[in-house]
This record gives C-alpha cells, sequence and structure tokens, in this order.
C-alpha cells in the first residue's frame, strides 16, 4: 500500500535509489541450527520429561516445521507419544506411536513403540466413563491390536506417512482431527510430498468438517485440483464442497454449481453418481418435491451402479410417502427395488418398509402379508425375518379372516425358526 503511495508522488528514480537504501532480511537469521535445538529438547526431554510435556510438544512442532526432512523423526515421533502419554492423552499417544511404526519403519524404536502401543490399544474406559467414550476411537484400537498382531508392511517416508494419515483419517476420531490437518498441511507444504496430494486435502478437509470448520474444509477440498489438478480424489474432493455447502451451510446455489461440476467433469465415476444424487436433495431443500423425483429417476438411469440405483428408488420412495402422499407411488419403488436387485441386502429393508406402508397406510392387508413372507423367502438368515413372518400370520389371521394361510404362515415360521421367540409363539398358534 505505502510503497504504491510512493510510487505516485515520488519520482521513479528516487523510489528506486530509497528501495535500495534497506537491506534486505537475513536468510534464516533467527534459525537456529539443527543439532544444537535438538540436543536443547533432548537434555530437557531426559531431564524432566513429565514436567516439560506441554513445552517440549509445543517446541517439536516449531522444529518439525524449520526441519520437516529431519535424521531425528523417528526420534520426534517416540518422544511425543510418551509426552502424550504423561498428559493423558491416548489419542494423540497412540497416533504418535503409529507414526512411527508407519513413517520410519527401520528404526531402532520401533519395539519400543510397539510395547508402549499394546497397553494403549488393549485399554477401554470403563464404568460411567464408558457412556462418554469414543466408539471410533475403540474402532481404531482394535485396528492397532491387529496390526500389532500380524506387523506392518511399509516402505515408509512419503508412501508410509500418507498410509499413515488415511489410516487415522478411516477412523474419524474426533480428538485426532486437529492433529491430522497439522500432519497433512506438513506432508504437503513442509516435507513437499505428492504421493496422493488430492487425497491429502480431502484428508484434511475431512478433520476440518469434524471440527466444524466450514470454510476451512471447503479451502482444503478446493486446493486438491490445485496440487494435483488430474489426481484421482479431485472428484470426490468437489463431491464433498457440495456436501458442505448443501448441509452445513445451506447454500443451495453454490451447492448445485458444485455438484453439476463433478457431474460434468466425470460422469461415468461413482463420485458424478453421488453427486448426481445430491442434486436430488438440492431439490428436496428448495421443495421441489416433483423435480426431485425426475432427478433420481434420471441418477438410476444414468449411473446403473446397484448401490446407486437402489438409493433412487428409496429416496424417491420417500419423497412419495412424505411429500406427495402417494403411498401406491412409493410401494411401486420398492417393489422395483426387490425385482431389480433380490440379491441386495438392502432388498429386505425395502420389502419390510413395503409391508409396513401397505399395513399403515394403503390397508392393503394381502400385499403386506406378500411382502413379510417374500422377506423369508429372500432372506431367511436376515434377524428381522422372523419376526416380520410371524406378523405376517397375524394379519392373515385377524386381518385377512384366512385361518388356513394363517396356519400355513405359523407352520413356516415354527419350522423355519423354531428357537425363536416367534417360532415357539407360532407353534403355540398351531396348538
Amino acid at each position: 500500500m505505502y510503497r504504491g503511495i510512493i510510487k505516485k508522488y515520488i519520482p521513479a528514480a528516487l523510489v528506486a535509489a530509497a528501495m535500495a537504501l534497506i537491506p534486505p532480511p537475513a536468510a534464516n537469521a533467527a534459525v537456529p541450527p539443527q543439532q544444537e535445538y535438538w540436543q536443547l529438547l533432548v537434555s530437557r526431554y531426559q531431564a524432566s520429561s513429565e514436567n516439560y510435556a506441554e513445552p517440549l510438544l509445543e517446541e517439536f512442532v516449531v522444529f518439525r516445521a524449520l526441519y520437516p526432512r529431519t535424521v531425528h523423526g523417528d526420534s520426534l515421533a517416540w518422544m511425543s507419544g510418551t509426552l502424550y502419554e504423561h498428559r493423558k492423552n491416548k489419542p494423540l499417544a497412540l497416533a504418535s506411536y503409529l507414526k512411527l511404526l508407519y513413517v520410519y519403519p527401520q528404526s531402532p524404536l520401533i519395539r519400543q513403540a510397539q510395547e508402549r502401543l499394546d497397553p494403549l490399544a488393549s485399554s477401554r474406559r470403563r464404568g460411567i466413563t464408558a457412556l462418554f467414550a469414543d466408539d471410533k476411537l475403540e474402532v481404531l484400537q482394535d485396528y492397532v491390536l491387529r496390526i500389532l498382531e500380524r506387523g506392518v508392511e511399509t516402505e515408509g517416508g512419503e508412501r508410509g506417512y500418507f498410509d499413515f494419515l488415511l489410516l487415522l483419517a478411516d477412523a474419524s476420531v474426533k480428538d485426532l482431527a486437529s492433529y491430522l490437518v497439522d500432519q497433512g498441511r506438513h506432508y504437503l507444504y513442509r516435507a513437499g510430498y505428492s504421493w496422493r496430494a488430492d487425497r491429502v486435502c480431502v484428508i484434511i478437509g475431512d478433520m476440518q468438517q469434524l471440527q466444524k470448520k466450514w470454510r476451512s474444509a471447503l479451502l482444503a477440498y478446493r486446493s486438491a485440483a490445485i496440487v494435483d489438478p488430474f489426481g484421482e480424489a479431485v472428484g470426490l474432493a468437489l463431491l464433498r464442497a457440495g456436501e458442505v455447502y448443501l448441509g452445513p451451510l445451506k447454500n443451495y446455489e453454490m451447492a448445485r454449481t458444485t455438484l453439476g461440476e463433478v457431474v460434468e467433469r466425470y460422469p461415468a465415476a461413482m463420485d458424478a453418481a453421488r453427486a448426481s444424487l445430491l442434486l436430488a436433495e438440492v431439490d428436496l431443500a428448495e421443495k421441489s418435491y416433483e423435480q426431485a423425483i425426475v432427478q433420481l429417476e434420471d441418477t438410476a438411469v444414468r449411473f446403473p451402479y446397484p448401490e446407486i440405483r437402489i438409493e433412487a428408488w428409496e429416496k424417491a420412495a420417500w419423497v412419495y410417502l412424505k411429500h406427495l402422499e402417494d403411498p401406491q407411488k412409493a410401494a411401486a419403488f420398492y417393489e422395483r427395488i426387490v425385482q431389480e436387485h433380490p440379491e441386495q441386502t438392502r432388498s429386505a429393508e425395502a420389502l419390510i418398509h413395503l409391508g409396513k406402508l401397505h399395513e399403515e397406510r394403503t390397508g392393503d392387508m394381502a400385499r403386506a402379508v406378500q411382502a413379510y413372507r417374500k422377506l423369508a423367502e429372500l432372506f431367511p438368515e436376515n434377524p428381522l425375518a422372523p419376526r416380520y413372518l410371524y406378523r405376517a400370520g397375524e394379519l392373515a389371521e385377524d386381518k385377512l379372516k384366512d385361518s388356513e394361510l394363517a396356519a400355513e404362515i405359523y407352520s413356516q415360521a415354527a419350522a423355519g425358526y423354531p428357537e425363536s421367540d416367534e417360532g415357539k409363539k407360532a407353534r403355540k398358534k398351531l396348538n
């Protein structure tokens, strides 16, 4: 700003002379020599790691930023883990030791890290504190135990670092979100790693979503196309950005634009199929219910993935029930799921919805009975099959007044599920 004012009122030659008088800042003038700085940190750690836990962890962040590929990386991860243990921060202690295993597989500290990981991964909260435990942390703990049992196969370095980030991101532990954002940024912008850089941007965005930092997440997702314009995860990044606009920000115009961009740029990809489904959600948010149906039908035709078609038909059925008050058309979509994908587990859910719909909305008890019997026929191992098969018997007996059909269904339940509560009740009915 001031330079612009100077240029306006003072001749260019004088400006050049004046600027020449200002000495340039000395490069890295305040950066301490790496080894001396490291020895200072180690001496404090060895003298009193418990008392110095908080300040040392802060200094470790600075040290790692100054020397992103330091030869002391494994020791840094190890000491960080112990300091987090001193502070009773189990998630970050787990993460630090895991980083050592994945990024520095040749380190002499591997055995010590494994010994520390075992009790951290095995311990679980008990009593009242268990009510507030993070289930996702327990999933991560279980995974760590499996890692310790079979060993870690990693080449370390850049690829190991990426695998480490992906492992923690998949766990989605909220207490690790800020840590993962920092680690992801270090991977990209300090260490200068480029393996799946676009995917790392997605990880950063996902972790910022866990912290409800929606606009920070948008910036991270949009960075994916900058760090790797042709990366495999760029479509996913755009999809996630569309989800943020649609959900927490409720900016439906930007949601439609961003999701449409995914469909246009990746027309045959699963990301585009997901984006097409979300475009129907934008229609619903804007109360354009008929347009949502059109979008869902177009999605099912355009993207022939079974899971996408099933999701499209399920959502269409819901729209007809919830907003358009047309249970018959809703029933037609549930029937379509079963007809097209009788082997898919979600067809079992469709049959249950179909039976309930006829019971509660259309009053067609014969079709309700048919749906519940179809559930037992196509999915005999489904844990809900005995309940709904018995319900079919009750409907035949009480609503249809067809004692012969009811006896047939009760016999089927008693024979097919003899140990279930419904099977036992069916036997009593027959007796």
